[in-house]
């Protein structure tokens, strides 16, 4: 007569058959020997397995099965978050992926819900938030099911929820691993990058066209203003209406710690006693974190006033729009696109430098693209692009503007200026 067992045994031996493949004959008599304490029985019937075989046997389906979903998380679409990234984001500071999470996932069928616990709580350990306690108990549920369930089909699916999640997880972590900042200044940075992003999870560290154009909007710059290539400039813009997390926050921390409050406290420094001006002028020079809208646009005031007042950082700007103003992978300017540049950067009505009031009333402006318009008829290659850069300050600076000749022969000018300066000589005589 077969024995009898009572409904808690009989859950035991489920457990210890479904996680160590075991008869049933084999996992009563392990259980008997463990007092029915399943976790033990089972931990003593795998360590003793391993000890017998280094590789696991008769598990060949399974574990095709544990790899075939493994390789269908890549297009799996991620869990709805647990908790906001953009909220969440500044309240991570682990810096590692959960690889040690997805390590385990492969194995996941074949796992105890204890070493799936385990897994992620080596990788919890450096997350001291209670966001990564709800991400934790999420996993936890998981493997509770996991360890609870007695058909394959059913262990099948815990697996796939639960590499599910940790698809979600590394998505997650991937998208905030920068956002993990140590200063409070970073963090802020990462919350105000958070708050344009337009895709947060297929682009997690990208602000795209229309959060683009919501950032410029609330820093009060239009888009064909040469402030807003100082923009691109000072955060390392590689195409027009994209903004990459890494160098979103980088910029604004190298901003930050270059701007002072000199310029509001110069006229108490002049004014104060000798005993408290070295006192002032040491507060001027603290940094002022550029981490909100409203700081980042006075900065942009003061990139705007520069651009009309050091030549220098005019032409590091506009040399650097070359790369905005051609098409990808071209390497010149299409004409209609070099004419509307022009028009831009050497006008002060978009925040340029006016060259169209000439000292003797000279339209330069109108002068050069009137002759490239109908002379030139071109695309503008570099050279070109930066040597009118040059002849427009070079103008600038003249104190006979009118006089060319005295200044046409400081250096190669390409043809097409030699072209310009010999056609306007020509219209004046």
């Amino acid at each position: 007569m077969p024995p009898t067992y009572s409904s808690s045994q009989r859950t035991s031996i489920a457990q210890f058959v479904s996680f160590t493949q075991a008869k049933e004959s084999v996992a009563a008599k392990g259980s008997v020997n463990y007092d029915w304490n399943v976790e033990r029985a089972i931990d003593s019937k795998r360590k003793a397995s391993a000890e017998d075989s280094p590789v696991l046997t008769d598990m060949s389906p399974k574990k095709s099965r544990a790899a075939t979903v493994q390789d269908q998380t890549t297009s799996m679409e991620p869990l709805s978050p647990v908790q906001d990234p953009a909220t969440a984001a500044s309240t991570f500071t682990a810096t590692e992926p959960l690889s040690s999470v997805q390590n385990t996932a492969t194995a996941a069928s074949t796992s105890t819900a204890t070493e799936l616990l385990s897994s992620v709580q080596d990788t919890a350990t450096a997350v001291s938030t209670s966001t990564a306690m709800e991400l934790l108990a999420s996993v936890q549920d998981i493997a509770t099911a996991t360890s609870t369930s007695t058909s394959e089909q059913q262990r099948v699916s815990d697996v796939e929820n639960f590499l599910h999640f940790v698809n979600y997880v590394n998505n997650f972590y991937s998208s905030n691993n920068t956002a993990s900042a140590s200063t409070p200044v970073q963090q802020h940075l990462n919350k105000l990058f958070d708050t344009y992003r337009d895709s947060p999870q297929t682009e997690p560290d990208k602000i795209l066209i229309d959060g683009a154009q919501s950032y410029l909007s609330d820093l009060s710059i239009a888009v064909d203003e040469v402030v807003h290539f100082a923009l691109c400039d000072l955060l390392d813009v590689e195409s027009i209406g994209e903004f990459k997390r890494k160098a979103f926050v980088s910029g604004w921390l190298n901003a930050s710690t270059t701007t002072t409050t000199t310029t509001t406290t110069a006229a108490a420094t002049a004014t104060a006693r000798p005993s408290a001006r070295t006192a002032t002028a040491a507060t001027a020079q603290q940094p002022q974190p550029l981490d909100t809208i409203p700081r980042q646009s006075a900065h942009v005031s003061l990139l705007r006033k520069r651009l009309t007042s050091d030549p220098a950082y005019f032409k590091t700007i506009y040399r650097a729009a070359f790369k905005f103003a051609k098409p990808e992978h071209q390497r010149s300017v299409p004409l209609e696109s070099a004419l509307e540049f022009w028009k831009m950067f050497f006008s002060a009505a978009s925040g340029g430098i006016e060259w169209n009031n000439g000292r003797r009333g000279v339209q330069w402006l109108d002068l050069w693209l009137e002759f490239y318009e109908t002379q030139g008829k071109r695309p503008v290659n570099k050279d070109l692009w930066n040597m009118v850069g040059e002849l427009v300050l070079k103008t600038k600076e003249e104190p006979d503007e009118q006089t060319i000749d005295g200044w046409r022969a400081d250096g190669a000018w390409p043809f097409a200026i030699d072209d310009f300066i010999a056609w306007d000589q020509m219209d004046t005589t």
